[in-house]
């Protein structure tokens, strides 16, 4: 297995790196990319491009400006594939000897996925994976033991109920969550059936996934629901437990740390549906593809192999991401890098299997904000029957209304 593709020019070169809704910062490339890149390599320079208005890809196709790399998630694999930028890597990976079973089976699933006749368009970068967050402070001000790894969500929604209170003037929430399609990646569960085009939210699950969300704020006189309820936990400090995606809650608790506010948090495992034990959230990690488009695309495959080599991802997991690779080595150097994290037991993230990943499809960003109003439509009083009617109704609606316009 080779970590590093072999050298194939010398001449100094420039690739250009798009950002495409990945939640790095230029900071981030130049710690994660173009530092360890260019140590490496002196020919190879990274230029780094953030998605913004009027840079979308859309826009660097058409201006024929579009880059060499791109870092994605998987939700922008349908928009790049629509544009025909994506280039096949099979050969450049059996030539370079990349040994694919080094990965995350879950993060390979998802690329696997997004070939209709076994192509492989992407090498990872990052994996992701989810974990309960808590503020000890919380739990000790009223004598509440701490959420442990192994729990079920009855068991932490029934630790929150000792949390939502108002004490000296303050009011605690036990127990708050991130959108409804977020926390069904635990089952997981489809948005449509690619077969019929019919949505899928008449599914038992989702019903699970809306009635788990209601009890998660039945004693709750708060009821925000999404990932503002980050800042509830980090800034204001008076939510005991959020669910949430590792890399970006110990990124965002790095610059809140960084500015000088502190508390005493813990992390245990994520925890799982009892129909679903030990399950945790599926998703494919953060993703790099060479473009079609590049006239280097030796180099930027060069690029994106050394970017997965242990030499980087003990990088990435000592500074607090999910590295994309299995090895116990670089899984116990997690946090290691980061002061805020010394002193805690962080192995609860890794513990409990990744739900099977479902694919992305093309309907998804039309459709995923129906379930999440469905939701939200439920905390406000709505039965939870009628608003999943709602959402089906208002998801094929939507479905047909794409159909319509290809």
């Amino acid at each position: 297995m080779n970590d590093v593709a072999a050298i194939t020019d010398t001449q100094p070169v420039t690739l250009k790196v798009y950002y495409s809704n990945v939640g790095f910062s230029q900071d981030d490339f130049k710690t994660f990319f173009a530092d360890p890149v260019q140590q490496k390599f002196p020919n190879i320079t990274l230029e780094f491009v953030p998605q913004t208005q009027g840079n979308d890809p859309q826009s660097l196709v058409s201006s024929g400006q579009f880059p060499d790399i791109v870092f994605t998630g998987t939700g922008g694999v349908y928009t790049f594939k629509d544009l025909g930028v994506l280039e096949d890597l099979t050969d450049r990976i059996k030539k370079n000897q990349v040994d694919l079973n080094k990965f995350d089976p879950t993060v390979i699933a998802s690329i696997k996925s997004a070939g209709d006749k076994g192509q492989i368009y992407f090498l990872p970068f990052s994996g992701q994976r989810a974990a309960l967050f808590y503020n000890k402070d919380i739990f000790d001000r009223f004598g509440v033991s701490y959420p442990k790894d192994g729990m079920t969500w009855d068991q932490v929604i029934e630790l929150s109920k000792q949390l939502s209170k108002s004490d000296g003037g303050i009011q605690f929430s036990g127990l708050h969550s991130e959108p409804v399609h977020t926390l069904s990646g635990q089952i997981p569960l489809p948005y449509v059936d690619l077969n019929t085009n019919q949505a899928q939210f008449d599914n038992p699950g989702w019903k699970t996934m809306l009635e788990t969300v209601q009890a998660m704020y039945n004693n709750d006189s708060d009821k925000t629901l999404g990932f503002s309820n980050r800042d509830m936990f980090l800034k204001n400090q008076n939510l005991a437990m959020i669910p949430d995606w590792v890399n970006d809650m110990l990124s965002s608790m790095g610059k809140v740390f960084a500015n000088g506010k502190t508390f005493n948090w813990g992390v245990a495992q994520l925890p799982y549906f009892k129909d679903s034990p030990n399950n945790g959230r599926a998703d494919g990690g953060q993703l790099l593809f060479v473009s079609s488009t590049s006239q280097h695309k030796d180099q930027a495959f060069q690029v994106i192999n050394y970017l997965t080599s242990k030499d980087v991802q003990m990088k990435v997991a000592g500074l607090g991401r999910i590295p994309a690779v299995e090895d116990k080595d670089i899984q116990n150097h997690f946090g290691a890098d980061l002061k805020f994290m010394q002193g805690e037991n962080l192995q609860g993230i890794f513990k409990g299997s990744l739900a099977k990943f479902i694919p992305a499809t093309k309907f998804d960003s039309n459709i995923v904000p129906i379930i999440d109003k469905a939701g939200d439509a439920v905390l406000k009083g709505t039965d939870v029957n009628t608003a999943l009617r709602d959402a089906q109704d208002a998801a094929n609606k939507a479905i047909q209304q794409q159909l319509a316009q290809q």
